[in-house]
């Protein structure tokens, strides 16, 4: 349908220029906020609104006040085409709800239905930045059944050199700035166990839950090999119970709670910034290198990289890269060389403790369990002949 809202004030009749002069002369007490307003035919209330910085300069009036400030549009502007440029622009709609998450996050007052901008607001927003436009996207890759196709992991990998080499990353005592984060759901029933029987006959085992049950555990490590404390994510409305935490954890493992038992934007907000960060700043003083750039490659969804997370992130001097969608098991890192071996320890690990319980009332793996199960206590002659992933529970012959 076609727009019929009219304007139900006229537009003013002094210019914006004219506006911002007699702010000028005003601040510079060459005039008196009177002799300005008569000047400039522009009412004293105007005038003192820009004065004292309720309204912004910018806006000429004969309209709504503005929700945002410049700065925060500024940013908000940044962040856009900082996603563009790694192949993942927003569209109208999106950028709207991502608007709308940064007032709720924010808690700004605001007169949108359900916090989140509309039309209106799109129109004026693209209109007072000239720097975007809305255009087709080219599809870097199409529906295909391979997704390896050279020119997609080449793209990535030039791209990620380029930050390398703008960070100075490229030297081995740079190694520890360079971080990979991935999560993955840890069963809590064993899924790969086979186990001995009478042939013909099938085969079963007991165990205290559906066996589709699992919880989420987000790992982060650096190139250098050095690795953080995890993250327990649990599905729950709520937030975390006590009974659910255990001082039989990995020293420093952190925990969470989504409804759907997966990483959302909030929950990965509060890693960041209470976790990952804290954990750069710690590495950068002991290293002396308080301004090093930082970069965080990670898998999340378009609803992880919320523009909090990305305006936090520039104000730590961290760059996020998002690795190319559908490609996660080919490229992700701790996919690749860590997660394997994980799962396969994890495995063993519940078999040897589901034979503990022989015996007794079978029940479901308990969270408070769960966290002591991913912290196996190893010897300090297993320590000289492995490599300990901190914080999970693989253990595999190091290199």
């Amino acid at each position: 349908m076609p727009r019929t809202y009219k304007k139900k004030k006229a537009a003013p009749s002094y210019t914006l220029e004219d506006l911002q002069e007699a702010v000028r002369m005003v601040k510079e007490k060459k005039m008196s906020q009177r002799e300005a307003a008569k000047k400039y035919e522009i009412p004293k209330s105007v005038i003192q609104l820009r004065i004292s910085g309720k309204v912004s300069l910018d806006h000429q009036g004969g309209g709504r006040r503005r929700t945002l400030t410049d700065e925060e549009e500024n940013t908000i502007v940044d962040c856009l085409i900082a996603r563009a440029e790694f192949g993942y622009p927003c569209d109208r709609m999106e950028l709207m709800q991502l608007v709308g998450e940064y007032i709720k996050a924010n808690d700004i007052k605001n007169v949108f239905k359900d916090n989140t901008p509309g039309e209106d607001w799109y129109l004026g927003f693209m209109k007072r930045h000239s720097r975007l436009s809305l255009k087709k996207a080219e599809h870097l890759q199409a529906v295909r059944k391979s997704n390896t196709t050279p020119d997609i992991v080449y793209d990535f990998y030039e791209k990620l050199d380029q930050i390398y080499t703008e960070k100075e990353l490229l030297t081995p005592d740079k190694a520890s700035f360079i971080f990979n984060a991935d999560e993955s759901g840890f069963k809590s029933d064993p899924s790969r166990f086979r186990g001995i029987g009478e042939k013909g006959k099938s085969l079963c085992r007991v165990s205290g839950g559906s066996g589709r049950e699992s919880t989420t555990v987000l790992a982060c490590a650096s190139a250098d090999g050095s690795v953080m404390p995890p993250m327990v994510l649990f599905k729950g409305a709520t937030t975390v119970q006590p009974r659910w935490v255990s001082d039989k954890a990995y020293p420093g493992t952190s925990y969470a709670v989504s409804a759907s038992g997966w990483m959302e934007g909030p929950v990965f907000f509060n890693w960041f910034t209470t976790a990952f960060i804290p954990y750069v700043n710690k590495i950068r003083i002991e290293k002396n290198l308080p301004d090093q750039e930082v970069v965080l490659i990670f898998d999340g969804h378009n609803s992880h990289i919320t523009l909090n997370l990305v305006k936090e992130a520039a104000a730590n001097k961290i760059t996020l890269i998002r690795l190319p969608s559908h490609l996660t098991d080919k490229l992700q890192p701790l996919d690749k060389c860590v997660f394997g071996p994980v799962k396969s320890h994890w495995e063993k690990i519940l078999v040897d403790n589901g034979k503990s319980k022989m015996g007794q009332s079978h029940q479901r793996l308990l969270k408070k369990e769960f966290v002591e199960l991913l912290d196996p206590k190893i010897t300090e002659k297993d320590r000289k002949l492995m490599f300990v992933f901190p914080g999970s529970v693989a253990v595999f012959e190091k290199a």
